[in-house]
């Protein structure tokens, strides 16, 4: 075999036994925070993606399951813009899906049309929802279908940094979530208390019908553009039901992509009319997107928690001191509540 790391070839020792996959060469690829993820190309020159799954006994989540059987399932059912599932191994914590050979497009290229592509592919996820087998299909990770359910969400993210960053000595982080984070939380819930009475849209439960299928982590930072342009998505480790606004708010949202304003608001209109038979998607969406915001700034300080910086350090994504890291995630979360404690009332993306 190609490449003489040790590591590299118990990795190929483990794809002949456990596989029956006998291979030429392997190579690390990827820069994902939760796997370690490998491009093996075979005795007859088949390129694979192999991947080897974070466990945690703190994290329950079995994502090695949730994204080979999502991908099965989309696979069955003739969604072709994603990897093929090929084989899977439970002992190993690994599988194997097929490669698409392109790289990640950069938020620059990022055009109308493959805003496009990324709503198309939300309408077809939301149209498998008729299919008889999608009652087997679990929630989306951290999927919250009532107002009650985020605000409990997120007061267990807050409470969970308060716990296990008690020995952590870094002043400005105890300063941010005790005194900023908590005086937003506090305005911006009663905030939307008051528009679901003035809207007259129940912060219940919401209704089966009106819920979706989603990668839940979702965005072209997942993606690979071939050769001929297309875009394939990757990433199904938190797939499941969901509620369709949290699936609008985390697209515009999320920090990996820095949509421009532009963009958000074009992605922003064509899941209005794709999903339209959903009535009040864009009064829900104008409620939840701040707490969602709010919710991405505890995200963004997950790495004060040792048990997330061990899952960076297993998918070797750790370059830098650790100490830059946490200023560098304190400073990101800190400009996500100025935006959204600037925009919350007044939603940003209607045109």
């Amino acid at each position: 075999m190609e490449n003489n790391d040790t590591k590299y070839a118990d990795i190929a020792d483990d794809l002949a036994r456990v596989y029956g996959l006998r291979v030429r060469s392997v190579e690390k690829t990827g820069k994902g925070k939760n796997s370690q993820v490998y491009r093996v190309v075979s005795g007859n020159n088949t390129p694979f993606i192999v991947k080897y799954y974070f466990r945690n006994k703190l994290d329950s989540r079995d994502r090695l399951k949730v994204e080979f059987s999502s991908l099965t399932f989309l696979w069955r059912n003739g969604v072709r813009c994603i990897p093929e599932p090929i084989m899977a191994d439970d002992g190993t914590g690994s599988a194997v899906y097929s490669y698409v050979e392109g790289s990640r497009p950069s938020i620059d290229d990022i055009s109308n049309e493959d805003i496009t592509h990324a709503v198309d592919f939300l309408s077809t996820l939301k149209e498998l929802r008729t299919l008889a087998e999608v009652q087997e299909l679990p929630a989306a990770s951290e999927a919250c279908f009532s107002f009650q359910e985020l605000l409990d969400n997120i007061d267990l993210r807050y409470r969970r940094l308060l716990e296990g960053t008690a020995d952590v000595v870094h002043g400005p982080f105890h300063e941010f979530i005790d005194k900023e984070f908590v005086s937003a939380l506090s305005e911006i819930s009663e905030w939307c208390r008051g528009r679901f009475r003035e809207r007259s849209i129940s912060p219940e439960c919401l209704a089966p019908e009106g819920r979706t299928l989603s990668p839940s982590d979702f965005g072209f930072h997942n993606s690979i553009r071939n050769e001929s342009g297309q875009l394939f998505f990757l990433d199904f480790e938190y797939f499941g039901w969901d509620d369709p606004a949290k699936t609008v708010s985390d697209f515009i949202l999320h920090p990996a992509m820095s949509l421009a304003e532009e963009q958000s608001r074009v992605f922003y209109a064509a899941m209005l009319d794709r999903f339209r038979e959903y009535g009040s998607l864009a009064e829900r969406v104008e409620i939840y997107y701040p707490l969602y915001g709010l919710k991405w700034c505890l995200i963004f300080l997950n790495e004060f928690l040792p048990d997330q910086m061990q899952r960076r350090k297993f998918a070797g994504c750790v370059e830098e001191q650790e100490e830059n890291i946490l200023n560098d995630q304190l400073m990101k979360s800190k400009n996500m509540l100025k935006d959204i404690l600037k925009e919350y009332k007044r939603f940003p993306y209607n045109h």
